[in-house]
């Protein structure tokens, strides 16, 4: 009796299937009319702010990364030779670090990096980046 039953069932859902037709809607798609629309807009507002959200994001890290991209990847890659160059007061490092962020290499300059060389390590890469120029410029 239950193989039947199940069979039965099996077969009522095997046959409403093949007369439904799936529909895919697409976030702004304005042919859909009918149904639920309250479900629709919901549909379109969350995949609309998904899309926003990913947009803003990328674009956000995109701003980030070009404000910096020079001198933050030369920082990430060179971090460890830029402070033993900014303790021995020279070096090809610290020219360029220098250079990327626009500072006269003097002695002033050096000297003040040096002095504060401790705060500099502990420091992540932007907030390095600007703490050199607001020493190297004083």
């Amino acid at each position: 009796m239950k193989k039947i039953l199940l069979f039965l069932l099996l077969i009522s859902i095997f046959s409403i299937s093949k007369t439904i037709k799936p529909r895919i809607i697409k976030a702004g798609d304005r042919r859909y009319r009918g149904g639920d629309p309250i479900g629709i807009s919901t549909i379109e507002a969350s995949s609309q702010a998904t899309s926003v959200g990913l947009f803003a994001s990328t674009s956000a890290n995109m701003e980030n990364q070009n404000y910096y991209s020079k001198e933050e990847l030369f920082l990430q890659q060179n971090r460890e030779h830029i402070v033993k160059d900014i303790a021995k007061g020279q070096g090809e490092y610290l020219s360029t670090l220098f250079e990327l962020l626009k500072i006269k290499p003097t002695k002033e300059a050096v000297q003040k990096l040096q002095q504060n060389i401790t705060t500099l390590s502990e420091l992540e890469d932007r907030e390095f980046l600007d703490k050199c120029i607001v020493l190297a410029k004083k």
